[in-house]
């Protein structure tokens, strides 16, 4: 695919931004190398390549599961709470 002047208007158009005569002249030259860039890669042989989703191992890296009992007690949160009633919180209406 090749990047020309019209085409790089109608990007503008359609991205809705205003370019200057310079930076449309720099554009032109960095997506042309980037597209060019493209199409080398697309030339790569990789009929016999396996396909990778993991390049790099990766190793577990989380800390080992304890359990703690940190749990609150139900009075200890009815102090907390603003307005606690059954073992319920109350709140506003909001509708």
């Amino acid at each position: 695919m090749k990047i020309d002047k019209s085409l790089l208007d109608k990007l503008e158009d359609l991205s809705c931004i205003e370019i200057t005569q310079i930076e449309k002249e720099n554009f032109l030259i960095q997506l042309s190398d980037v597209l060019n860039y493209i199409n080398k890669i697309n030339d790569i042989n990789t009929d016999n390549i396996e396909p990778s989703f993991q390049v790099i191992p990766t190793v577990n890296v989380f800390r080992q599961d304890r359990e703690y009992d940190q749990r609150l007690k139900i009075d200890e949160i009815s102090l907390m709470a603003p307005d606690f009633e059954e073992g319920y919180f109350k709140l506003p209406k909001i509708l």
